[in-house]
């Protein structure tokens, strides 16, 4: 089942967090990738969502 909702970054983000109270928390990251998406995101993510990538660990360390 997909849910398809409109509403503000925040109002969407409330949505998401109610509707996924059970089981494992979600990170703030989780969150955040949950309301943003496009290109620019997608890129990104292959760059820092790993945590063995060198970016990540670049990032981490300053």
């Amino acid at each position: 089942m997909v849910y398809v909702c409109t509403g503000t970054d925040s109002e969407k983000l409330d949505w998401f967090r109610t509707v996924n109270i059970a089981g494992v928390k979600l990170t703030n990251q989780e969150l955040c990738n949950a309301v943003y998406s496009g290109p620019w995101v997608s890129d990104a993510k292959r760059y820092f969502s790993r945590a063995t990538g060198a970016a990540y660990q670049s990032a981490k360390t300053t």
